[in-house]
């Protein structure tokens, strides 16, 4: 089994024993994808695992691999049962409303457009109280803003607490392939706001419906009013959050597809191996 595909080990080994690899390719629309080399890649394996829908269209779309069996299995989303947003507020002393982004602080990611964006809301919506606090690393810098609050690398409980505390989460990375910290947001009954040019964040919000995507600064803005304007929406908008990772992210269905994929592939190499004795 062969976990993404952009990787020396996956590159060179797969071919070796594509009869029987499974290839999780945790593949985006990016640049990489065009290099010829890895083409030989996407057309070995003898079956696929995707993390989403979205994922196996732009696979199948790059590579025309549709005949190779498939199934869509992610990661299990497992939150603790202690949560506590008080907890959180008492710790660091951060008042509501805010909002959160959780992961690596990098131009990557397009946090360079979140914080433009951020910044141009408050300017033309001075009366705001909210606040965005980052929790992650930073490898970029950050605006000394008073409403911009950095809290480096924290630890999971104070992920879990600060994403509950909070109005809703946003990530504004236009490449990514799956994104654990949505998944970890909707299981905790959060809506997200995401960046509508990655289909597989999109694709979250439109098959959970319980999240909001923009293109630009306009519905940026337009999106955070709508949430902070239409308190009756935010509650359909979080059962429909935790209705969506219950039913497509957890452990137990997830492992029930990795198990269809291996059998598949077993069965396979079963049968070659009856073939040649025969």
């Amino acid at each position: 089994i062969f976990v993404t595909y952009l990787y020396y080990l996956t590159v060179k080994g797969l071919p070796i024993v594509a009869q029987k690899s499974v290839l999780i390719p945790t593949a985006h629309d990016e640049p990489f994808l065009e290099l010829h080399i890895y083409r030989k890649v996407f057309e070995s394996p003898a079956a696929y695992i995707f993390l989403t829908e979205e994922e196996r269209e732009l696979v199948n779309r790059k590579f025309n691999v549709e005949h190779i069996f498939s199934r869509i299995a992610a990661a299990g989303i497992d939150v603790p049962d202690d949560v506590q947003k008080d907890r959180f507020i008492r710790k660091y002393h951060i008042t509501f409303p805010f909002i959160v982004y959780v992961g690596r602080i990098d131009p990557c990611k397009d946090c360079q457009w979140m914080f433009q964006y951020f910044e141009t809301y408050k300017e033309r919506n001075p009366a705001s109280p909210l606040r965005l606090v980052l929790m992650g690393k930073a490898v970029m810098d950050i605006p000394d803003r008073k409403d911009i609050i950095s809290l480096g690398f924290v630890s999971e409980e104070d992920k879990y607490d600060g994403i509950a505390a909070s109005e809703f989460l946003i990530l504004p990375s236009a490449l990514e392939s799956l994104s654990i910290s949505v998944l970890e947001a909707m299981s905790l009954g959060k809506a997200v706001v995401v960046n509508g040019k990655c289909e597989v964040l999109k694709g979250h919000c439109l098959k959970s419906n319980a999240g909001l995507y923009y293109d630009d600064y306009f519905e940026f803005e337009g999106v955070l009013n709508y949430l902070q304007d239409h308190p009756d929406i935010r509650p359909v908008l979080e059962r429909n959050a935790v209705k969506y990772v219950e039913e497509n992210y957890r452990w137990d269905s997830i492992l029930k597809r990795f198990d269809e994929v291996i059998d598949y592939v077993c069965r396979g190499n079963a049968r070659e191996t009856e073939e040649r004795i025969d």
